[in-house]
């Protein structure tokens, strides 16, 4: 089965209501739509320790 993402306009509104209701995941979901990660695959992005 082949993945596709949302419309852009869906997934505007779906970050949105996401930087609404939970600020602190908005990047999560931003990482899933816009960069096609699983979810498996943006739970292990993280800033580089300095």
């Amino acid at each position: 089965m082949a993945r596709r993402a949302g419309k852009l306009r869906s997934s505007g509104a779906l970050l949105d209501a996401v930087a609404r209701i939970r600020p602190e995941i908005t990047a999560f979901f931003g990482c899933l739509y816009y960069a096609a990660l699983r979810p498996e695959e943006a739970v292990v992005l993280a800033r580089p320790k300095t």
